[in-house]
């Protein structure tokens, strides 16, 4: 009898290894087919079908991210063989950023869009998954790249170019002050550029995440060179002092 109990036990065990790994078989499956992405799972996929309504879309390569936020660039299939001219940035809700200030954001970025300085926002959601609650908003895709690539190009070496770029970046600074908007984390990462079949420079503005109304603070015209900021680290005072100064762009 008691043979018998070990054996109906030992089956019940080998039956519930079986069930998991066809579990695991079945999700890998999945997997597979969606080129490593599962669409009904992830939640990042399932917000960017709350926020598209009834459009199938998919995230691709991280193009930036930290410790709470991602931005994806956004795909057409799930093989993310067709990019679409979209990115998704999400942040998880917790302490550090609230519901309120990812709205925030969102609502500084439709301003600056209206006023011709930042891409436009295609869509805003704050979802909850599993118990955690993410906002998720997608944006054009603008631009050839950061200004922080520009910078180091042959292209802004030469004094002239420099001046029309630098000039164009006041130009933006001037529509936020005017309209009574605060950037806050002016650097070289958070202006995009697009050059256009003449040659010519077009410039916008993103990251409203610490943006706020101007008031009566002073503007600011100083624009963070991120690859001289990253350098500056385990340098002594003095020469983080000096490399500081020579990584502004003063407009």
């Amino acid at each position: 009898m008691k043979m018998k109990k070990k054996s109906m036990k030992m089956k019940k065990k080998s039956m519930k290894k079986k069930k998991k790994s066809m579990k695991k078989k079945r999700r890998s499956e999945s997997d597979d087919d969606a080129g490593g992405l599962t669409a009904e799972k992830d939640p990042y996929q399932l917000f960017l079908k709350k926020v598209c309504g009834d459009i199938d879309l998919y995230l691709g390569d991280v193009m930036g991210g930290g410790s709470n936020t991602y931005v994806y660039k956004v795909c057409a299939d799930p093989v993310c063989d067709r990019v679409v001219p979209l990115v998704a940035k999400i942040y998880k809700i917790d302490r550090d950023k609230s519901v309120e200030i990812v709205a925030k954001e969102v609502e500084f970025m439709r301003l600056a869009h209206d006023l011709g300085v930042s891409p436009k926002v295609e869509g805003f959601e704050v979802c909850e998954y599993d118990g955690v609650q993410y906002g998720v908003f997608l944006m054009e895709l603008y631009g050839d790249g950061a200004l922080t690539e520009l910078i180091d190009s042959e292209m802004y070496a030469v004094e002239e170019n420099r001046e029309n770029i630098n000039a164009k970046l006041r130009e933006i600074l001037d529509v936020l002050y005017a309209n009574n908007i605060s950037h806050n984390d002016l650097h070289s990462d958070n202006f995009l550029y697009k050059r256009g079949d003449d040659g010519d420079i077009e410039l916008k503005v993103i990251d409203f995440d610490i943006a706020k109304e101007l008031g009566d603070d002073k503007p600011n015209y100083r624009i963070e060179d991120k690859n001289v900021l990253r350098k500056i680290k385990g340098k002594d005072f003095k020469t983080q002092v000096k490399m500081m100064k020579e990584g502004y762009i003063n407009l």
